[in-house]
Formats: C-alpha cells, sequence, structure tokens
C-alpha cells in the first residue's frame, strides 16, 4: 500500500447520524466549496430519498445534488445505496436500479457505493452493470459482521467473486461498529491478496 486516501462523509453521515437527515441545503451549499478544495479523494452525499427531505424539509433532493455539483469541481461527489433485487417486503425490479443510476449520473453523482444484500453475486454483477452502463465508477461493499459463517476463507471467497466483476474498488464496511483492531490484523490482508489490484477501502463506524 503505497498512500491512504480520505473520503469525506459529512453531508451523508453526519446528516443521517447526527441530524437524522434534517441537515438542509441551505447548511450544505455554503460549506461545498470549501471541502472541494481539502482534497478528499470524493465526497459522499445522500442519494437516498426520503420522506424526511421531502415532507418533512418540503425540499428537492435532486436540486440538492445539483446545487452541490455545480460548486463541488474537483472532488467526486459519491453516493451509496443498496443493490440487488431483494427489498425488506418484496422484490425490486432492474427498471428500478437502472433509473436511479441513470438520474444519479445525470445530476451530479459520479461514484456510488453498493451494499449488496447477502453478497449476492448475481445482484452485484447487475448493480455493477448497470451503474458502469449509466457512467458511474462502482465501489463494491463487503459487510463486515460476527458470526461462526463470517470466517477469513468465507471473505476471501466474497471479495474474489467481488473482484471478478472488476468495480472501481472495494470497501470493507463496518456498518455496525463490530470491526476491532485485532480482528483487522488478519482480515485487512486477506483483503488485499484478493482483490486482484483493484483499491480497497475502509469505513467503519
Amino acid at each position: 500500500m503505497d498512500e491512504v486516501r480520505f473520503s469525506d462523509t459529512t453531508l451523508r453521515d453526519g446528516s443521517s447520524s447526527l441530524w437524522a437527515q434534517g441537515m438542509r441545503t441551505g447548511m450544505m451549499i455554503p460549506i461545498a466549496s470549501q471541502l472541494d478544495s481539502v482534497g478528499f479523494d470524493s465526497l459522499e452525499v445522500d442519494v437516498n430519498v426520503s420522506k424526511k427531505n421531502v415532507r418533512e424539509l418540503r425540499e428537492d433532493p435532486w436540486e440538492r445534488l445539483r446545487l452541490l455539483a455545480a460548486r463541488v469541481k474537483k472532488t467526486p461527489l459519491r453516493g451509496v445505496v443498496g443493490g440487488g433485487y431483494s427489498g425488506t417486503f418484496n422484490t425490486t425490479p432492474p427498471s428500478f436500479h437502472e433509473l436511479r443510476y441513470k438520474c444519479l449520473a445525470r445530476n451530479g453523482i459520479r461514484q456510488i457505493r453498493v451494499s449488496e444484500p447477502s453478497h449476492d453475486t448475481v445482484g452485484m454483477r447487475e448493480s455493477v452493470r448497470l451503474a458502469k452502463e449509466a457512467g458511474l465508477d462502482v465501489i463494491l461493499n463487503i459487510i463486515y459482521s460476527y458470526s461462526p459463517k463470517h470466517t477469513d476463507d468465507y471473505y476471501a471467497k466474497k471479495i474474489r467473486e467481488a473482484a471478478s466483476l472488476k468495480p472501481f474498488r472495494l470497501c470493507l464496511k463496518d456498518p455496525g461498529g463490530l470491526l476491532t483492531p485485532e480482528r483487522m490484523r488478519p482480515l485487512v490482508p486477506v483483503f488485499f491478496q484478493n482483490s486482484n489490484g483493484i483499491p480497497v477501502e475502509l469505513h467503519t463506524h
């Protein structure tokens, strides 16, 4: 590993975690150009349209992306979405993902980080295909969990499957805050050994 680079998540995780998605567009725009000048590898923004944005804040989430993109010229804007076909109570058709990726690219998103339920290779393949066709760079999340199933061998297999799809990057994602320094010592080398040269990211809570 020659260098370590940083992505800023203030406008996504900062808004979601600390503000319960209550951060308004008018709070983001004044700082956008300054964030762009820092030299971050990317700026993550919230791209999941929710009732919080529309019903409570009465804001247009697409306009928010366009306003940010107009001010962030050097740093790629990045979104984070769920991929695949499975939803909470139903199946999401591919046409939905296709339209979503096209709309995100049209409104200024350049990178997309995709979480695939259960690390399903078929779903990951479709997500990568649709996002690339929309002109987006795809980062595939490999979700960390702690159980008898989630061994080094399990992750090695899933990383190889993800790397075979030739994404822009792979990401070891720890949304539950379960990843300890002791667990990282053997797991991070597994990522590098099986990623086939694709750059690896870490996102931990």
